[in-house]
Parts: structure tokens; sequence; C-alpha cells
């Protein structure tokens, strides 16, 4: 027999269920399902009496500290606007449950909840998934391209079955699929918005997502629309593989290992990707870029974590191949890590494969059209990085005072002599009073002004920092350049909107100048 109670709370009323099952706080594992035996009356505050999971004890708790479950029947929904009781500890348990079962997405709502597994789930990404997500809405968006109507999610589990052939569970392909069909048949820009905490999987989805879009348009029969094949592209590296090759080049340069993530973003960007509306192809690409952790080239805050992948890349593949021209001018007297300063703090046996990753950004140089110089003088800029993060001032005569006037040791003098030598400054001995007794306006004249040991170490600091952050911009600057319009017709349009709507017009020049601008 089910009985209910109403207690009539301070603040507020609440309903409670004898021998129902409620959610209950644990320092432990944060939420507890307990049963809820009796309800009791002190001082005009309600508590509950319930019975704690897989034992026989029992718990006298506040009312108003219990949350209502839901029947187990409920335990592995695929979107969790489906839950009867939307709240927090039933929301954690639907995705417990759902990732214990090897499924790591779940809707809620429109969005989609990505849950990071921390390892390779290869076979939900393969072109097959690809087909499959895709080929449900094909005939929609290649076969009736006179249409109009717009489709919306086309997931039975989403509330929408049209132009459905079979259930498909919740997938981030699902969303980019999504915005194809909205982007071709509602004539609308679409944005895909991929956040989360650090090491929560957004760099993975987000390549995922571009991983979709590039081959979903490079397979399909363009010649044939009455063909449901996938037909792949041979020959030359085509526009969408080049779209995929940025991500080795940007991971290098932008991403490092962190506590909670072994290949963390470490700036933030925005990626646009351009459409012609009639071909239905990928017509461009720009990437921006913010907020590069520039302090990471120069500090590490613990031991766990990692410097850019590119300066430990760069040592491995030296090591592997010493006999290789790009490297011979690098001077890079050591391939220890722990022998140049800057990345010496990181203590971490790291499961990456510098040498591999390496090896993959070299093929990725090549695939987005950067010469054997443009790479060459990389390294030489990177190489000019290490070299000034062993310029110490601290020498002997010192005595380790970071207090005392900034002169360089005999070790000091040669590490700066590289820095120039590498960067193709021809005065050294400016360059090196500009560090340790830089000329400063007093007045109408200019005074040499001599720097401590630790105002002078700040200014090389800031010097690895700022060439750091226009290596990388002049990277993305080269990758955005390679990724343009394709196209012979540069005035070809960009997401052509049919129409000729004052704002339609804009949107068109500002999307070319944008492409264009670098």
């Amino acid at each position: 027999m089910t009985v209910t109670e109403t207690l009539n709370a301070t603040d507020d009323s609440k309903i409670v269920i004898k021998n129902q099952e409620y959610w209950v706080p644990d320092k432990e594992n944060l939420f507890l399902k307990a049963k809820l035996l009796k309800t009791i009356t002190k001082d005009k505050e309600y508590e509950v009496e319930i019975n704690l999971p897989n034992s026989s004890k029992t718990k006298i708790t506040k009312v108003n500290t219990i949350i209502p479950s839901n029947a187990p029947y409920f335990d592995n929904v695929e979107n969790l606007s489906q839950l009867p009781n939307l709240n927090e500890p039933s929301v954690l348990n639907n995705l417990q449950h759902r990732f214990e079962d090897g499924k790591i997405y779940t809707y809620s709502g429109l969005f989609l909840v990505a849950v990071n597994p921390y390892k390779h789930y290869e076979s939900l990404f393969t072109d097959s998934m690809i087909q499959k997500y895709h080929l449900n809405n094909k005939k929609s968006m290649f076969h009736h391209s006179s249409s109009r109507y717009a489709i919306t999610s086309g997931f039975k589990n989403k509330g929408n079955n049209t132009n459905q052939d079979e259930d498909l569970p919740p997938h981030v392909f699902a969303i980019a699929e999504e915005a194809l069909q909205n982007l071709f048949f509602q004539q609308k820009d679409q944005s895909i918005l991929v956040t989360g905490e650090s090491g929560a999987g957004k760099t993975e989805n987000t390549k995922k997502i571009l991983q979709y879009l590039t081959n979903v348009l490079q397979y399909h029969d363009n010649n044939n629309n009455n063909n449901n094949k996938y037909i792949k592209d041979s020959g030359k590296v085509n526009f969408e593989d080049k779209i995929l090759e940025s991500n080795p080049i940007l991971e290098s340069f932008g991403n490092a290992t962190t506590v909670k993530n072994n290949n963390s973003s470490r700036f933030g960007k925005f990626i646009k990707v351009f459409f012609n509306l009639e071909s239905k192809m990928i017509e461009g690409t720009f990437i921006d870029w913010y907020l590069l952790e520039k302090s990471r080239v120069t500090f590490i805050d613990s031991s766990n974590e990692r410097n850019y992948h590119i300066f430990y890349q760069l040592l491995k593949g030296i090591d592997a191949n010493p006999e290789n021209s790009a490297f011979n001018n690098l001077q890079l007297d050591s391939l220890d890590y722990n022998k140049w300063n800057y990345l010496k703090t990181s203590k971490i046996e790291n499961n990456i494969d510098d040498l591999q990753e390496f090896n993959h950004l070299l093929a990725a140089f090549d695939k987005i059209g950067f010469s054997q110089q443009e790479q060459n003088d990389i390294y030489k800029v990177l190489s000019a990085i290490l070299h000034l993060g062993n310029i110490s001032f601290l020498n002997k005569n010192l005595a380790n005072n970071s207090d005392k006037q900034a002169l360089l040791s005999d070790d000091d003098h040669k590490h700066l002599e590289i820095v120039a030598d590498l960067l193709g400054i021809e005065d050294t001995k400016e360059f090196e009073i500009s560090i340790t007794s830089p000329k400063v306006t007093a007045g109408k004249e200019k005074v040499k002004q001599k720097k401590t040991c630790k105002q002078s170490k700040a200014i090389i600091d800031s010097l690895a920092k700022i060439i750091y952050e226009k290596l990388f911009g002049y990277i993305v600057s080269k990758i955005n350049d390679s990724l343009k319009h394709n196209s012979a017709d540069t005035n070809n349009n960009y997401d052509s909107f049919k129409g000729s709507s004052k704002e339609s017009k804009i949107l068109q020049k500002e999307n070319q100048q944008l492409i264009h601008q670098n």
C-alpha cells in the first residue's frame, strides 16, 4: 500500500511517499539511493528515516535533503528530458549507467552531453558510422534540392521522425548532420558550440564534427543523386583532407599536458566552415584563435604538467633523425629536455608518443603546404626560445643574488649569441644591452637603465612569450591561407543565400573579408 504524506516545511511543502526510493547526499558517492521508511516530526521540523542501500542500517535526515529518484526503467534513457524527475542525482545516475554500457553520448533536449571515456572508441567514428547517420537523411538532402523545408533532427529519440529509416542513438555525428540539414534547407548560418571544463573532450569532439562534415561532402556522389553509395575521391590531397590535417599542427603548437588532460588545448578557437549551397561542397575554412596561454612557455605551474607539445616533439624528432638537414643549424647541444630551463620543471612520465606525433606533424606540414624552408625557420624559432630560457644571469660572481646588476656569464653569452644567430639579429652587443641595460627616455634624452638579474630575466621571459605567440599566429595564418576558397572564382558566394536582402549581402561581404584578411 502506498502512503503519501505532505510535510509542510517552513518555506515550502514536500510530498513524500513511504517505501519509495530517494536520493540522499553522500560524501563519498555524492548521492545514494535510499528507501524512505517513515517520517518524523520534531519541534515543527520534519525528518525522515531512510534505509541505506545494500545495508540494514538506517539514517535520520532532514526532509529537505532528500531528492526524488526515478524507477530503474529510466536508468538508461537516451534523452535526459525523458526523466520524470529531472534533478542532479538522476542526471548523474543516468549518465553513469550509459557510460558503464559504453554509451558516451546522451541527449539533453536539443543538446548533446558527451562523457570523456579517456580511451579510443574507434568503432564509434568509422566511415560506416558516418554513412549510417548521413544516409538516413541523404535522400532529403541531395534528392530534393528544390525543397525548402527544414530537417531539424530526424531522430526518434529527439522527438522527430521525419525521413527516418531507423532509430539512431545519440552521437556527435547527429549534431553535425542536423547542422548540415538546416544549412542546406533553411539557408541560414549554423553554429555548433562545444563547451566544457578542461579534459571534457572538447578538442576531440570538435575533430569528430569536422571529420563528419568533410567526409559527408567528400564521399557523396555528385554525379548521380539517385545513387546512395559513398564514392571517395583519390589522388592528390584534397581540400577536405587539408581541414583535418590542420588539427595535428594546432595541437602540437597549442596543446599541452595538464593535470586533468594529456592533450589540453591552451587557446580558444572559433572555426568557420563555408559551403556552396548549390554544389553542396566546402569552399573555405577560417580558424580564429584567442587567449593563447603564453605564460606556459616560460613557466609550468606543476611538475605534473608540460610545456607545449612541440618542444618535446622537436627534441624527439632530432634524436631519431640526427642526419636530417632541417635540424643542422638549430644548435641544440642537448636533446634531453631536463637540460632546458623552460622544460625541465616537468617531471611526469607522459604516455604521449612524442616521436610519433612529430611525424604526424611533419606529414601535416607537407599536406597543408608549409615549404621546407618555412618548416626550418619554425624549428629555428623554437630553438631560440629554448636558448632564451637558459640565459639565467645567475653566475658565481653574483652569488645567485637576483637583486644584483644583471651580467652575463660565459654560458649566458653563448646562449645569447645562438639566439641572435637563429633569429637573424646582427648586432649581438646591442641585443645584450637591450636586455641588461636598455635605454629609457628621461626628458629629451635617452639614458641606459641597468637592470637587476630578476628584471633582465623578466625581459627574457617576455621576449620568449611574445616570440611564441607571434609564431603561433603565423602558423594559424599559414593554415588559413591554405584553407581559403579553392575555386578559380574568388568572388563566388560563400553561404550564397538566394535573394538579395541587405543583411545577406553584408554577411556575404563580411564572410569573404574574414576569409581573405590573412
